[in-house]
């Protein structure tokens, strides 16, 4: 039996290489930079990882990542990935979830997951408006995930053009066109068609527009939120771009499971009568198929479990001002995860 793990910025190298796709060094305002958690460059000869980083006694105290168990190899990062992983304690149910989950809900359904939250907010965003939870002495904790579906209402800016998500641009007639012959014009098929358009996975935007994603054809998680958010919405579909944290749990053959928390930004479509998941960088073609994550085998068996924390609703030339003043990825210190005894096994 493991005894709970705590892990540093970095996380494992299984970790890292299956979040290879989602990080990036822009402003604290964004979901995938992190900057209290503190970050990690895997860039060599960079000076980009944050002071926190280096004066964490996890982070200081080895170069290689603490708790790791796991047998055979470790996964080889590209070294052009930076990641920003958030300093998550591990305890041996959560593992035990990761091996044994049928799929995603089964996942989100039997965790646990507890964060500590800078005492200067008052509650945990989007977490306490969809669970009804509230912050106690700054800490937010909510035992299974699978219920943090949006409620909230369409309004007429989740169809409109704006400065962030602009596909009333030139630069959109030739994607728009590539996705209708594509076929598949559902939010999962956009969504998928984003996740290939999306040619270059790269770190090395800081929060590009919907119709400079379409010319560079190259992000992060953010541009791929962002773009599929305005693709979405130019097919008539309404959409938002939605930053918070990913569980992340990886089931790699010979290897013992592990699980990561790290900053994410996806989109969220309304079809059906409600709002789901539109995730390009890391399920673009739902949650059954995952490919492509730059480092994962292609053996390796991926669980997600989403945590959202802030709607981008303010998508002006001050967006990134309007980030600021709300409660982010950025806020939270550390993530405890553990699992519910008894449901490690569900399907």
């Amino acid at each position: 039996m493991r005894v709970p793990e705590v892990r540093p910025a970095g996380g494992s190298f299984a970790g890292r290489a299956a979040l290879a796709l989602v990080a990036t060094p822009i402003t604290v305002a964004l979901a995938c930079s992190a900057s209290t958690p503190q970050v990690a460059n895997a860039s060599a000869g960079s000076e980009t990882a944050s002071s926190s980083s280096a004066q964490s006694p996890a982070a200081s105290s080895s170069e290689s990542p603490t708790g790791d168990e796991s047998g055979g190899s470790r996964l080889e990062l590209p070294k052009t990935v930076f990641l920003s992983v958030l300093p998550v304690t591990v305890h041996p149910r959560a593992y035990e979830l990761t091996s044994a989950a049928a799929d995603d809900v089964a996942f989100a359904r039997g965790l646990r997951v507890r964060l500590e939250i800078m005492r200067a907010y008052k509650d945990a965003g989007e977490l306490t408006r969809r669970s009804r939870v509230n912050l106690i002495n700054g800490t937010f904790q909510l035992t299974d995930l699978s219920h943090l579906q949006s409620r909230d209402p369409v309004v007429p800016a989740y169809s409109k053009s704006s400065f962030v998500v602009d596909f009333d641009q030139a630069s959109f007639n030739a994607p728009v066109e590539q996705a209708k012959r594509a076929g598949d014009l559902s939010a999962q098929g956009l969504t998928a068609f984003v996740g290939k358009y999306i040619e270059h996975k790269s770190y090395a935007h800081g929060f590009d527009v919907a119709s400079r994603v379409a010319n560079t054809r190259s992000g992060d998680c953010s541009e791929h939120a962002v773009f599929t958010t305005a693709l979405l919405r130019r097919f008539g579909i309404a959409a938002r771009v939605v930053f918070g944290i990913v569980l992340v749990g990886v089931n790699e053959p010979g290897s013992e499971p592990e699980l990561s928390a790290v900053g994410h930004a996806w989109a969220e479509s309304f079809e059906n009568g409600h709002w789901q998941i539109a995730d390009a960088a890391l399920q673009p073609e739902g949650p059954a198929v995952r490919h492509g994550i730059p480092g994962l085998p292609p053996n390796a068996q991926l669980h997600l479990a989403y945590l959202p924390i802030v709607v981008l609703k303010d998508e002006s030339v001050s967006y990134a001002r309007a980030l600021m003043d709300e409660v982010g990825v950025e806020s939270v210190v550390r993530v405890d995860v553990d699992a519910v005894t008894g449901t490690h096994s569900d399907p």
